[in-house]
């Protein structure tokens, strides 16, 4: 023995932490019946109400090497995903030690790049997956067959800045050297997958030395931030009804930013970034999606956020607001796979409208 002390790995936990876990468990249904008779009058399907007091009781009561204990990596979540629903998964692998995981088959003319959130310390939902997969169906219908493919990057404490932001731009260049043209590729983040995605555009535009560079003329159909998570330095946005806690955002946050230099804030943090950051946009991107939940705990920020897409980015931004929606909203229209097979996904009202947005991008595409 060295008497060092040793970095904490990927899902380690000690017994202790174990037998915890087992503990809120056991008081988990209790739980779950409580909230259902808190909402017994509201109009929210009782599969959503589950699904949301799952989320924030286990990220109140868990730390999060527990919750990655009781949960596989983002490559096992989607394979039995997509297994349930006999769809392929393919794995491309990048430089950087991420994957590219393509859910259904490998197309290159039409593109979704999803880059998943989870506080960069937790994989990909199977409700996050239920969405994209509804989302592709849809566009299908249309006449509008796109490829989706997923960024499995490495999660806290293995992945650390600007290793998010590298695994983004790998698989940007990935994609363009397969042959998918920037016209013909969207890209969406939700929650700290938009921060990443934010963060690449900022690459795009001020190179990191310590990160390959990218073009800055690529203009890509579009760029999707579902409830960005624009600034964990600072979450002062009320949490009473959110699927995450303020205290639970600060810590994460906190275990993120600890190895950001402060010369690099600006890619990690949008609402801090000095003005005149984003000019140039316009040759990034030619079109931008933000979405929110007016009862989430980012809901202001995604406000100011707003404001600064308008007044610096100079591209098209449409901002579209879910009424009584908390974060990630969207994705919450797909509760647990089990509960899935007792009661159908009731779509809300935003989930078409995203929709519409990703068949008019591939449409001025061709």
């Amino acid at each position: 023995m060295t008497g060092k002390h040793q970095p904490p790995k990927y899902a380690e936990t000690t017994v202790f932490e174990k037998l915890t876990i087992g503990f809120w468990i056991i008081l988990l249904p209790f739980h779950i019946v409580w909230k259902l008779a808190l909402n017994i009058t509201t109009s929210k399907p009782w599969t959503r109400i589950v699904t949301e007091s799952f989320s924030r009781y286990f990220t109140d009561h868990l730390t999060y090497n527990q919750i990655q204990w009781l949960q596989p990596d983002t490559f096992g979540i989607l394979k039995k995903w997509a297994g349930r629903q006999k769809i392929t998964v393919t794995v491309d692998e990048l430089p950087s030690g991420a994957n590219l995981l393509w859910m259904g088959p490998k197309r290159l003319d039409r593109v979704i790049l999803y880059i998943h959130g989870g506080g960069f310390v937790f994989p990909i939902s199977d409700f996050a997956i239920a969405f994209w997969h509804h989302v592709c169906s849809e566009l299908h219908a249309r006449d509008v067959p796109v490829g989706i493919v997923f960024l499995a990057y490495k999660l806290y404490p293995d992945g650390k800045y600007p290793d998010h932001l590298r695994a983004a731009r790998d698989a940007i260049a990935f994609l363009l050297e397969s042959g998918v043209k920037p016209s013909c590729l969207q890209i969406a983040g939700e929650s700290a997958g938009g921060n990443i995605l934010v963060q690449l555009i900022s690459h795009i535009l001020h190179p990191l030395p310590a990160v390959p560079p990218l073009p800055r003329d690529l203009r890509f159909a579009g760029v999707f931030l579902m409830s960005p998570w624009v600034c964990p330095s600072d979450e002062d946005g009320k949490d009473q009804y959110d699927v995450i806690s303020r205290k639970s955002l600060l810590f994460w946050g906190h275990l993120f930013l600890k190895d950001v230099p402060p010369t690099d804030r600006p890619y990690v943090e949008a609402m801090n970034a000095p003005k005149g950051w984003y000019t140039g946009m316009d040759n990034v991107v030619s079109r931008m999606l933000l979405t929110s939940g007016n009862k989430e705990g980012m809901a202001d920020a995604h406000k100011q956020f707003h404001g600064i897409c308008v007044g610096d980015f100079g591209v098209d931004v449409t901002f579209l607001v879910d009424e009584g929606g908390l974060h990630d909203s969207l994705i919450y229209d797909f509760s647990l796979p089990l509960l899935q097979l007792l009661q159908k996904p009731r779509i809300g009202p935003l989930t078409p409208k995203v929709i519409d947005w990703f068949a008019a991008g591939f449409e001025i595409a061709v």
